[in-house]
C-alpha cells in the first residue's frame, strides 16, 4: 500500500482517542499512559524485563542500544525519545527506541541504530501488539508528535512485517517496501544434513575442489576471537578488509568513525542479555582469506559481516568456507535460525528459507517535512529499483567506480 505523503499524513490528524489502547482483558487507557525519556539507564529494570517477555529483535536489546547511544549515537548528535507505553497498573507493555536527528534542514524522528540495525521495531509484549488496530496505532503516533512538536518529519525504516509471531502494528499506519530484505536459515544439529538439504551433490563437489585449491595455498583453520586484547585487533582487521572490499565497488566507508568503538563497548561488557559476538577468521596460512563477524541472541544468530580479502585468495570463494564454518559451528552450538540480514547476495537467497519482507514508514509532519517525505519517497523507490534491475545495478557500480576512482580488485 504505497501512499503519497498527504494521504500518509492524514490519519495523525485530529484529537486524540481515549480508548487509545486495550489490554488484553479488555480494560482502556488514555494518553497518560505514555511518556517520553532520554536516559536508557534509567530504564533498565523495565526494559530488560520486557527483553526477556516481549517481542525483540537483537536489535533493540539494551544492551546494543546503550553501547550504540554511546559511540554512533552521540556522533551523529541523536537525541534519544524512549516512548514507553503502560497500562493503569504500570505495566509497561511497550517501549519505542526512537531518537530525533538533524539531517540538513530537517529534524527527523526515527528508530535508534541507525544503518548498524537491520531489523527496527519496538520492544513490545505480545499481547500488547496483537491488540492494535489503525486507529490505535494512528492515535499512538499522533501523541507522540504533540509530545515532539519540533519533528518535522517520520522516517522508520526496515522494519519487518512480523516477528516472533506478531505482526508488526506500524504497518497499520503506513508502509512502502524497503530498498532491501532479508533472508534467514532455519538451523538443526546435524550440519551435514542441512548442508545435503541446501546444496545439491554437483555444488558440494565443486565447494571440495575450490577449498582444495585454496589449501594450496596454506593451511586452512578457523580462528575465533576469545579475549579483549584480540577483539580490539580483530575490528580493525575486519574494517579495514571491508572498507578494501567496498573501495572495489566504489563504495565509501559504510560503518562510520565511531563503529569500532560501539562494537569493542559490546565485546568487552558482561552482558545481561545474553547477546555474544561471534567473530571468526578464516586463516589460509597467515593470511586472513575471510572473515565472518555477527552476534547470537536468544538463539538466533545475526550476520553483521561477512569481509573478503582482495588478492589470490579471493578467486576461491573463501567467504563460502568461512560462511560454512560458521554456520556449522551455530548447528553445533544449538542455534535454531541463522540471519543473513538485510543486503542482496546470491548466497543468502541459495541458503535461505524465508525472505523476511521489510518496509518503511515515511510521514511528512510539517510543511518541511512533506518536502522531506516526497524527495525521500521517490530517492529510496528508484534504489530499490536499481537494486532490483541487474542491468542497472552493475551500470550504478560502473559509475560509482568511475566518480570514486575506483579499480576492480585484483585477484591475481
Amino acid at each position: 500500500m504505497d501512499m503519497s505523503p498527504s494521504q500518509l499524513q492524514a490519519p495523525l490528524e485530529g484529537p486524540v482517542p481515549a480508548d487509545l489502547v486495550r489490554d488484553q482483558s479488555g480494560a482502556t487507557w488514555t494518553a497518560g499512559g505514555i511518556d517520553i525519556h532520554h536516559d536508557i539507564e534509567l530504564l533498565e529494570e523495565r526494559w530488560r524485563h520486557l527483553e526477556a517477555t516481549g517481542v525483540c529483535t537483537v536489535y533493540q536489546s539494551y544492551d546494543w542500544l546503550n553501547a550504540w547511544i554511546k559511540s554512533v549515537g552521540l556522533e551523529e548528535n541523536t537525541t534519544p525519545q524512549f516512548v514507553t507505553v503502560a497500562d493503569p497498573s504500570g505495566r509497561t507493555l511497550c517501549i519505542l527506541p526512537l531518537g530525533t536527528t538533524e539531517k540538513g534542514p530537517f529534524r527527523i524522528l526515527h528508530w535508534l541504530g541507525g544503518c548498524h540495525s537491520n531489523y527496527n521495531l519496538g520492544l513490545c509484549s505480545g499481547d500488547w501488539v496483537k491488540h492494535q488496530t489503525t486507529a490505535s496505532m494512528s492515535a499512538l503516533v499522533r501523541e507522540i508528535l504533540q509530545r515532539l512538536p519540533d519533528c518535522d518529519a517520520i522516517h522508520l525504516s526496515d522494519q519487518p512485517t512480523s516477528w516472533g509471531g506478531c505482526d508488526n502494528p506500524f504497518y497499520l499506519i503506513s508502509h512502502r517496501p524497503s530498498v532491501n530484505e532479508s533472508y534467514s536459515l532455519d538451523l538443526q544439529p546435524d550440519y551435514e544434513d542441512l548442508y545435503a538439504r541446501k546444496r545439491s551433490s554437483s555444488t558440494r563437489r565443486s565447494a571440495r575442489k575450490r577449498d582444495k585449491r585454496l589449501a594450496a595455498g596454506g593451511a586452512l583453520t578457523i580462528h575465533t576471537v576469545s579475549t579483549s586484547v584480540e577483539l580490539d585487533v580483530f575490528i580493525g582487521q575486519l574494517l579495514a578488509q571491508k572498507r578494501l572490499q567496498m573501495d572495489t565497488l566504489g563504495v565509501g566507508d559504510l560503518f562510520g568513525q565511531h563503529f569500532a568503538d560501539f562494537i569493542k563497548a559490546l565485546g568487552h561488557e558482561r552482558t545481561a542479555s545474553g547477546l555474544q559476538l561471534m567473530c571468526n577468521q578464516l586463516m589460509c596460512g597467515n593470511d586472513i582469506a575471510a572473515t565472518v563477524f555477527g552476534t547470537t541472541y536468544k538463539g538466533r544468530y545475526y550476520g553483521l559481516v561477512l569481509a573478503m580479502a582482495p588478492g589470490p585468495h579471493a578467486r576461491h570463494s573463501p567467504g563460502d568456507l568461512a560462511l560454512r564454518r560458521t554456520i556449522e559451528t551455530c548447528c553445533r552450538s544449538g542455534i535454531t535460525a541463522f540471519d543473513f540480514s538485510q543486503g542482496e547476495a546470491a548466497y543468502k537467497s541459495t541458503w535461505a528459507d524465508h525472505r523476511i519482507d521489510l518496509f518503511d514508514t515515511i510521514v511528512g509532519v510539517t510543511a518541511m517535512g512533506h518536502i522531506y517525505a516526497v524527495v525521500m519517497g521517490l530517492y529510496l523507490a528508484l534504489k530499490r529499483k536499481i537494486k532490483k534491475t541487474p542491468a542497472l545495478f552493475s551500470l550504478a557500480i560502473s559509475v560509482r567506480r568511475v566518480l570514486r576512482g575506483a579499480k576492480p580488485a585484483d585477484a591475481s
